[in-house]
């Protein structure tokens, strides 16, 4: 399968199901609308320190945009669970067993590495 030249795929493969997900490296945040947004994802609510958005300005953190899939689809699944993990880059491709914490780190890293924040 080819992937286009900003993008890697994750894919997690679980006892019960097969979730992907399609990072895209130059674009930030799928732009949820104010009514369906989590209190949480709110760029005021407990908001980082050193950050220097306004909320005037942008609503929503970015690092909270970008990870909110991730927690819907693993929510509720046992961190310590064994799964496939395959990732996809244009230049190659990646297969780890290991367990689902080991897999959501790696994919966290590159969602917040290119979530938009200025300090990330």
């Amino acid at each position: 399968m080819s992937i286009d030249t900003k993008n890697i795929q994750y894919i997690f493969e679980l006892e019960d199901r097969k979730a992907t997900f399609d990072v895209s490296i130059d674009e930030f945040g799928e732009g949820l609308g104010e009514a369906s947004m989590p209190e949480w994802m709110r760029l005021d609510y407990e908001q980082c320190q050193n950050c220097t958005l306004k909320s005037s300005d942008c609503l929503v953190c970015a690092m909270a945009e970008r990870i909110q899939t991730v927690i819907d689809t693993f929510g509720k699944d046992v961190s310590t669970e064994k799964v496939r993990v395959q990732v996809r880059t244009p230049q190659r491709e990646f297969v780890q067993h290991c367990d689902l914490q080991t897999g959501i780190h790696s994919l966290l890293g590159l969602l917040m590495a290119t979530c938009g924040c200025p300090h990330l």
